[in-house]
């Protein structure tokens, strides 16, 4: 730092023509250090965002298979509490109501609406009903029930020849047994009572096929 020359002091510095004001100078600064309010504002507000309505129309969604008639009509007997309890079961998972059972222990039960399987016939064996109109029996009516309850994986093996027959067989004999396990009389006889209820409520004792 320069010392002053001794009988001197130092002066402050005169301002020279077109320098600038301390007034204008610090307002410049200021100017420069905070933005302007009306820019500051008008980026604050924005346009509404507007939705393009969306006509409704009548039309529905194409119907799924869940959404259609039963796929599969079952004929079971109520009376039977291993078969009621099998039907319960196909039920809770039928979600999409793929299914239809029809009790055949009911005596207001044709044959004649149910694909012509007599109360007989379908107390010796299970028959399912398909939505064209064919009458299957045994595994393959189980296979089928289950396939659309989304189960079909627990009657898969049975599609090979070897193990539908092997199947088959051990159905056979339970369905031959059944009545006796279950306690419940010969065949013969709840024919004969079936006969009766029927003639009590003015129908056809003599169910047609």
């Amino acid at each position: 730092r320069r010392r002053a020359a001794p009988g001197r002091k130092d002066q402050p510095r005169q301002r020279r023509p077109g320098d600038a004001s301390p007034s204008s100078m610090s307002a410049a600064m200021a100017g420069l250090r905070t933005p302007r309010t009306w820019c500051t504002r008008t980026w604050r507000f924005r346009r509404p965002v507007v939705k393009a309505a969306v006509p409704e129309t009548s039309e529905k969604t194409p119907a799924s298979d869940e959404e259609g008639e039963p796929k599969l009509c079952i004929l079971y007997d109520s009376d039977c509490p291993a078969c009621k309890k099998e039907v319960n079961m196909l039920q809770s998972r039928d979600q999409g109501k793929r299914l239809k059972f029809t009790d055949i222990a009911d005596p207001r039960y044709e044959a004649q609406k149910n694909g012509g399987v007599s109360y007989e016939r379908a107390m010796r064996r299970i028959h399912a009903i398909t939505e064209e109109g064919e009458v299957v029996t045994g595994i393959d009516a189980f296979r089928r029930a289950y396939e659309n309850v989304g189960l079909g994986w627990v009657y898969a093996p049975t599609k090979f020849k070897a193990v539908q027959a092997l199947a088959e067989r051990a159905y056979n004999v339970w369905a031959e047994y059944r009545l006796k396990l279950a306690g419940r009389p010969k065949l013969e006889k709840l024919l004969a009572e079936r006969k009766e209820k029927r003639k009590s409520l003015g129908l056809n004792p003599e169910e047609t096929e």
